[in-house]
């Protein structure tokens, strides 16, 4: 059976409407607080995402660090040795010269 919605409304109807909103409310009231729940929830897992995230990239700046050592220190050394071996060269260079300059002149400096 239909409603006549022209018929004023009478106090049944409006009890019924009104434990109707009290219901919707109250069930509107639950979904709110779940829902201010959920937001805490989100907000907690955020922060220790935050802090994960931090921890994680502390970790990479420290091994890109010691990365970015090691490179400098394997840097050194090759330029090192090829400096030792460039003027080791000369030095062996500049000797042998020296020496047969001396015996080209008939005397030898004292030497070392």
């Amino acid at each position: 059976m239909k409603k006549d919605d022209h018929k004023p409304a009478t106090k049944k109807d409006l009890r019924s409407l009104a434990t109707a909103t009290k219901k919707d409310l109250q069930m509107l009231s639950v979904d709110l607080r779940r829902e201010m729940a959920t937001k805490d929830d989100l907000k907690t897992v955020a922060v220790a995402l935050r802090h994960e995230m931090t921890r994680g990239f502390r970790e990479f700046e420290k091994r890109n660090q010691q990365m970015m050592i090691h490179q400098f220190k394997v840097q050194n050394e090759q330029l090192v040795h090829d400096f030792n071996g460039i003027f080791k060269d000369r030095l062996e260079q500049h000797n042998d010269r020296i020496t047969r300059l001396e015996n080209h002149a008939g005397f030898r400096l004292l030497t070392v």
